[in-house]
């Protein structure tokens, strides 16, 4: 999965954790939404869901 979400224009890395069901991944926001980085996901057979910020640590991307 995180090949995948690399793959995507604008993603600058990509780390998953698949014991917490989770991926950190920074990104420039002027080439790519959060929406974009779920559709690639879930193109990878996984099922992504955004977190609020509130779920969020050390203000993550």
């Amino acid at each position: 999965m995180s090949q995948g979400l690399k793959a995507v224009a604008g993603v600058i890395d990509a780390k998953v954790h698949y014991g917490d069901k989770r991926a950190d991944v920074k990104y420039r926001p002027a080439i790519v939404g959060p929406d974009k980085l779920v559709e690639a996901v879930n193109e990878t057979g996984f099922e992504a869901t955004l977190l609020d910020e509130s779920d969020t640590q050390g203000g993550g991307s």
